[in-house]
C-alpha cells in the first residue's frame, strides 16, 4: 500500500482549497494554520516548499528534498525499495 499525504503549510485556505479542486489530485489533504506549520516546518527541518518526504511503513523517513521528480532514476529507485 502507497499513501499520498499532502500538507498545506503557507497557503490561504481558500486558494489552497480552489487548486485542489482544480487540479484534483488524490490523496489525503490537510491545511495547517501558520502556527501548526511552524511547528512542522521546524521538526522536519523544512527550509521551502514544495517538500517531498518519504516515509516507510514504520513511520522512517527514508528519504527527502525539494527536486524529487519520477523521471529521476534516484527517485525512482527509493519508492520502488519502499513499495517493494
Amino acid at each position: 500500500n502507497i499513501e499520498f499525504l499532502f500538507i498545506c503549510l503557507d497557503s490561504d485556505k481558500e486558494k489552497w482549497s480552489s487548486l485542489l479542486a482544480k487540479l484534483r489530485l488524490s490523496g489525503e489533504h490537510y491545511w495547517l494554520t501558520k502556527e501548526q506549520g511552524s511547528g512542522i516546518k521546524q521538526s522536519l527541518q523544512i527550509k521551502g516548499v514544495p517538500m517531498y518526504i518519504l516515509i516507510d511503513e514504520k513511520g522512517d523517513i527514508q528519504g527527502h528534498g525539494h527536486d524529487f521528480r519520477l523521471s529521476d532514476q534516484k527517485t525512482r529507485d527509493k519508492i520502488d525499495n519502499l513499495v517493494l
